[in-house]
């Protein structure tokens, strides 16, 4: 199937990764808070009268996550059903769709481009149900003005003149595109709300508890990201997440004191487990305990023969340089923030393929290493020890690989 809910292109970011080329790194200027958004309205000033027909209801539709990985982290969207319509043949507008055939590239540069449909509400309910997927339906309270307005603004924005996007899985995306739509026709009392409002989360945890039956992707997360996504972030800022939005919406009152959303209506509940169930530190041990055996490597390492060693060593830095490398192309080509300050770039230098050709001797004529070779280990673990203790002081990011890291160069360094 061509066409993908935001849940499918949300994960596609770590799917992707394994086949094109892993997250990015270096240093970029902090990012700011988003202002709150100052979206046109499309029509007149609306001239009311007795006469005037009654609004149209307007529901944000919360869907949890399904079994496939795509759909892990959730999905919203707007329903809109006019006087005498029934629920069911209300227009739904979902604002997270795009042809993932031929996009890896746009996705790698974060270029991608996703826009939005409508379609009945029956017609959608039946999917989510068929995938077991909870999906809850929220009435929002606004005024009959504003109900119209935001009926219209969703109308204008399917339309193919102005439906595309460029999609940032944590700044752009359907949810995203429902709550600034939603503060904007609330008179911005979704970010007076949420908008300076703590919540001590950064999406990285996020990342973790949508992947925590997934040991692979876990993997990624903790390797490819960069620091960006350790940042804590407000509600608003975590609205990008269907549950983060309801969640935080709930919380939110209009200016006569009425609840932003209405009493919720449940369309259908999981019956199976929660697929994110799992451990979502798994990486982190699995890497923790890497670094340990790397470390028994470095203690063993001189009871060795030389060809053992060389090859072993040969392995490291074809590991080193390799991811390196990747990391660097990745930065210098992509345009996701979240793939461009990775300070793992650091720990595994593209310059250590300079070691490779020390390895291949050793492993090949059992010959040693020269000074040159032994001042650069010498300077990468200093460098990487740096990197390691500044971690949870100032430069934030996942310690798991860069002990990995600096454990791999002391085997290097041993062997």
């Amino acid at each position: 199937m061509r066409l993908k809910f935001m849940g499918r292109s949300a994960t596609a970011i770590t799917l992707i990764a394994l086949f094109a080329g892993p997250y990015s790194t270096a240093v970029a200027a902090p990012e700011k808070t988003a202002p709150p958004p100052n979206t046109p309205t499309v029509e007149a000033p609306e001239q009311t009268s007795p006469e005037s027909p009654p609004p149209p209801q307007i529901s944000l539709i919360i869907i949890g996550p399904g079994e496939d990985i795509h759909s892990l982290y959730g999905h919203a969207v707007l329903a809109v059903r006019q006087p005498g319509e029934t629920q069911e043949r209300a227009q739904t507008y979902n604002f997270g769709v795009t042809d993932f055939e031929g996009s890896l590239k746009r996705f790698v540069m974060g270029r991608a481009e996703f826009r939005g449909t409508v379609a009945p509400y029956g017609e959608l309910l039946a999917d989510w149900r068929g995938q077991d997927r909870d999906v809850v339906r929220y009435p929002l309270n606004l005024s009959p003005k504003a109900a119209r307005r935001l009926a219209a603004r969703a109308q204008h924005d399917v339309r193919p003149e102005h439906t595309h996007y460029v999609y940032d899985p944590f700044r752009a995306n359907c949810a995203i595109k429902l709550r600034d739509l939603i503060d904007t026709y609330a008179g911005g009392a979704v970010y007076g709300a949420l908008g300076n409002a703590p919540i001590g989360r950064s999406f990285r945890d996020d990342v973790r508890a949508a992947y925590a039956n997934h040991p692979s992707l876990l993997f990624l997360s903790e390797v490819l990201p960069g620091v960006s996504l350790d940042t804590a972030r407000t509600q608003w800022e975590l609205g990008y997440l269907p549950a983060h939005l309801e969640r935080g919406l709930l919380a939110v009152n209009l200016e006569d004191g009425l609840s932003l959303l209405g009493a919720p209506v449940v369309d259908h509940s999981r019956v199976g487990p929660d697929p994110r169930d799992g451990w979502p530190h798994t990486a982190q041990t699995l890497l923790a305990l890497f670094a340990l055996l790397l470390g028994l490597l470095a203690f063993y390492a001189p009871r060795l023969g030389a060809r053992a060693r060389g090859y072993i060593l040969s392995a490291l830095v074809l590991a080193y340089s390799v991811l390196g490398v990747l990391l660097l192309v990745l930065h210098a080509t992509t345009d996701w923030p979240d793939m461009r300050v990775n300070w793992l770039l650091a720990v595994v230098l593209p310059l250590d393929a300079f070691l490779f050709w020390p390895a291949l001797r050793l492993a090949l004529r059992a010959q040693a290493p020269g000074r040159k070779t032994r001042r650069y280990l010498i300077f990468r673990m200093g460098l990487t020890g740096l990197v390691v203790i500044l971690t949870p002081l100032v430069l934030a990011g996942p310690w798991a690989p860069k002990w990995v890291a600096m454990a791999g160069l002391i085997a290097a360094w041993r062997l």
